[in-house]
């Protein structure tokens, strides 16, 4: 994968990473609340007598419903060991990047990151470099800059 094309990808990786780890917080919440409850005495005494021939067990029906939430409950540890393998994905591509950008200086850094992860137009990067640098650039400048932090980048990467 090119570099731009990870620096594109870094923000919206971070975003896959928070919603992964809300998704899973509400998973382990459901295998909280599925936790098994038991029948009490008390319980099995109220069952109504039945008034057709059909065959009716408090236990048995517990036994039934106890196999559908432990399907669940497995099916809910499946979704939450591929989430834990795609946040670690993405956080390798995080990573990288990060790697990447440390081998920039700040200028270089700042317009790569206003660039691509704020998605701003090179002329939005020039009025933030004023602001930030104190000084003025032409966005032909800023560009020249990129272009030599993408090549930076590239050639460390390999």
């Amino acid at each position: 994968m090119k570099v731009e094309d990870r620096l594109k990808e870094y923000k919206a990786n971070i975003s896959k990473i928070n919603l992964l780890n809300v998704e899973e917080k509400e998973l382990l919440r459901q295998l909280e609340l599925n936790k098994p409850s038991y029948i009490t005495a008390a319980h099995i005494s109220e069952t109504p007598p039945s008034k057709t021939n059909k065959f009716f067990s408090q236990v048995e029906n517990f036994a039934i419903e106890q196999e559908k939430l432990d399907k669940r409950n497995n099916q809910i540890r499946i979704r939450l060991a591929e989430i834990a393998e795609e946040r670690f994905r993405y956080q390798c591509q995080i990573d990288r990047v990060d790697a990447l950008l440390d081998c920039l200086g700040a200028e270089e850094r700042f317009i790569v990151e206003k660039f691509y992860f704020d998605k701003l137009k090179m002329r939005y990067v020039q009025e933030e470099y004023k602001k930030r640098f104190g000084e003025y650039r032409e966005t032909k400048t800023l560009q020249l800059i990129k272009k030599n932090a993408l090549q930076k980048m590239q050639k460390i990467r390999g």
